[in-house]
């Protein structure tokens, strides 16, 4: 309905903590949304033919399946969460779904090294913007994005320190320079099929969270 009749919906529900959570399906979500959902198809039946030698020599795939499939939910579950805490908790579960997913094969030393720069690197940038939403939870009294951007007025130190941290935090997360460092290190140790996801999609929830 939201895109073919461009009438946004929206889910309302309460948490303990994060009070009233709003679920919203505007164009900028419905954007990300698509694109999120035709690449996971793809590298989903790019799996198919890349796991096969593995399963052939008796591996276990499940773990690998069960995390790839928490990647792929969380980065769609991220752009439809329209509230800052609810997105901090969905950005962790992406996290952990996307670092077993690179780890696949742990025995290479090169692939736990990846895996490493990963965590690190989502980890700093989630830590930023924890900073960077509480510090707008302050100010607005609200979690929600929607009423954040209704703020009348901030005060300008206060703005100064949202725009370092949020830009810093997604940033990270997106590979801007100069915070690709941990990118061609993780990037390269994933499996093919999760490197593909990684570089497509995972990347550009750095880029959503700034145009949000």
């Amino acid at each position: 309905s939201a895109l073919l009749f461009y009438q946004p919906a929206e889910y309302r529900f309460e948490l303990p903590a994060a009070g009233s959570v709003l679920i919203g399906f505007d164009g900028l979500s419905l954007f990300f949304l698509f694109t999120f959902q035709l690449l996971s198809l793809a590298a989903s039946l790019y799996a198919i033919g890349y796991l096969r030698p593995y399963i052939e020599r008796g591996l276990s795939v499940r773990a690998h399946l069960s995390f790839f499939t928490l990647l792929i939910a969380s980065l769609q579950l991220l752009v439809i969460s329209h509230n800052t805490l609810v997105l901090l908790i969905v950005w962790e579960f992406m996290a952990i779904g996307a670092y077993f997913s690179i780890v696949f094969d742990k025995d290479k030393e090169e692939v736990r090294r990846g895996g490493f720069w990963y965590f690190v690197a989502t980890h700093t940038g989630v830590l930023l913007l924890y900073v960077c939403f509480l510090t707008l939870h302050e100010l607005t009294g609200s979690w929600n994005f929607d009423d954040i951007a209704r703020h009348a007025a901030y005060d300008p130190k206060a703005l100064a320190v949202v725009l370092l941290t949020g830009f810093a935090g997604f940033g990270i997360k997106a590979g801007f320079m100069p915070f690709h460092a941990w990118l061609p290190n993780a990037h390269s140790a994933a499996p093919t099929h999760v490197s593909g996801l990684l570089s497509a999609i995972n990347i550009k929830a750095g880029i959503y969270g700034m145009a949000r």
